[in-house]
């Protein structure tokens, strides 16, 4: 067996993801369960490449037969995704019965291992009689679905854990855009597979032959990406837990509308003007509902329902908003002249300067910069104004 330059590079990229995934299964100091869901990843990621390799350079029809083992990895990378973002963002203790959903990969193992028990000959005449077509076109079809449905799930708890996360903490996270960047990567790749699928077996066009083992190489990358940057970046896989809706009570949710009664609410209301505007908390850039909550002496839920019902906002834009009038304190007494505006940002409360000017776009409706820029020309429009009244008055 030959290698062309193509091969060489595979097999560097399956020696680099062996030895990434090696590095994060050893790797006990952030996110130990997402990281080993990510380390298998990476491990089943180097087996479908290499057997991608393997398969266009096989000569032997046993050889091939035994290769094919390797396929059901088809059916394991949609569960094991979702695991890796559920695990990421909210820390389960148990796997339950997650098992199930890996049941298509092992009945595809079954089938796979039936072809390599019967003779070679069978298994040569099945190929030439097209026998599998069907069946590998159904189970390529199953595949293409079994990955989208938990595509699909991973974005609905993204979706679940953004909303919840801006009810409960007052900074943004790098992880949820890294997150969700790989997971419309992924969904790209999937669409593309399911382009491939029509395009070979029901547009019966050959120009769509490679897309199987390209969305599978392209995958493998993707996983790759990932891997590199949860052991050289950890800190952007750093994620806060938040109590996401899903996890309240039917009888929470039944009283979150009366859930305070008018003398509560007024208490509840002055100790959070006081730890505002007084002890000005919200000049703690990692300052959490829970964290908050505690200094009020009172529940999670009793906060978030005092800032949604009665504040009309969430805890993210609460919070937000009392840096934003700092920062313009600051701007007002010309704090912005000796300091920059990243370093002011900070001051108070903001973590990123993304962050920063998201917030204060909302708020103001404009850019610092911009915002500093009329302010100063309201005040030469004023100074000037000033100054020709005085002129006019003292000569007429």
């Amino acid at each position: 067996m030959s290698l062309d330059f193509v091969d060489i590079v595979a097999i560097i990229g399956i020696s680099q993801g062996i030895f990434l995934a090696i590095i994060l299964k050893k790797n006990t100091a952030n996110n130990q369960k997402a990281n080993k869901v990510l380390s298998l990843l990476l491990f089943l990621s180097c087996i479908m490449l290499a057997t991608r390799v393997l398969i266009m350079n096989s000569t032997t029809l046993d050889f091939y037969r035994k290769l094919l083992l390797a396929e059901p990895i088809i059916f394991m990378y949609g569960p094991l995704s979702f695991y890796y973002v559920k695990f990421l963002m909210q820390k389960e203790n148990q796997w339950q019965r997650k098992w199930l959903n890996f049941i298509p990969a092992i009945l595809y193992l079954i089938f796979l291992v039936y072809l390599n028990v019967i003779s070679t000959e069978r298994f040569s005449e099945m190929l030439s009689n097209q026998e599998l077509l069907i069946p590998y076109i159904v189970i390529e079809l199953l595949a293409i679905v079994h990955n989208v449905y938990f595509w699909i799930l991973s974005k609905k708890f993204l979706f679940t854990y953004e909303l919840a996360w801006r009810e409960q903490i007052s900074y943004d996270q790098k992880a949820i855009k890294f997150v969700s960047i790989a997971h419309y990567l992924s969904g790209a790749v999937l669409l593309f597979w399911t382009i491939g699928f029509i395009g070979l077996n029901i547009l019966q066009s050959s120009y769509f032959i490679f897309a199987y083992n390209a969305t599978w190489i392209a995958l493998s990358i993707l996983i790759y990406i990932i891997g590199y940057f949860a052991i050289k970046q950890p800190e952007i896989f750093k994620l806060s837990e938040v109590d996401l809706p899903f996890t309240k009570t039917n009888s929470e949710k039944s009283s979150s509308y009366d859930r305070l009664q008018k003398d509560e609410v007024i208490h509840l209301e002055s100790r959070l003007n006081d730890l505002m505007l007084k002890e000005k908390r919200y000049l703690d850039n990692e300052l959490t509902l829970v964290s908050l909550a505690h200094e009020l002496k009172t529940t999670t839920n009793n906060l978030s329902w005092l800032l949604n019902k009665v504040y009309n906002t969430t805890f993210y834009d609460f919070i937000n908003e009392y840096r934003i009038h700092e920062f313009i304190e600051k701007v007002k007494n010309y704090e912005h002249r000796h300091r920059t505006l990243l370093a002011l940002s900070m001051e108070v409360g903001f973590n990123s300067k993304s962050t920063f000017n998201k917030a204060f776009k909302l708020h103001q409706n404009d850019t610092p910069s911009n915002y500093i820029k009329k302010k100063r020309l309201y005040s030469v429009l004023l100074y000037t104004t000033v100054v020709l009244m005085y002129t006019n008055c003292r000569f007429p």
